[in-house]
């Protein structure tokens, strides 16, 4: 599943966000589907602007776990977009 692509226009999945914080991708992923969990995938555009500064742009993505009803956040990625 993507959820968008990186400044060099790679696109980014839910195996890569857990490879970019350095943990194994595969691993994760089984142990968390073997859990019976339930994991949701946010994706959003952002701007911010300032006086006197570019704005920025970016695409972001948070992860969450649901875990015994409570929500818990995997992941936080924000992707700038030029």
């Amino acid at each position: 599943m993507s959820v968008g692509e990186d400044r060099n226009g790679f696109v980014v999945t839910v195996l890569s966000t857990f490879a970019r914080l350095g943990l194994d991708s595969w691993n994760e992923t089984a142990e968390l589907v073997t859990q019976r969990r339930s994991i949701a995938i946010l994706t959003y555009p952002f701007s911010a602007e300032k006086p006197d500064v570019p704005i920025y742009k970016a695409l972001c993505a948070l992860s969450y776990l649901n875990d015994d009803n409570k929500r818990l956040r995997i992941s936080h990625q924000h992707t700038a977009v030029t």
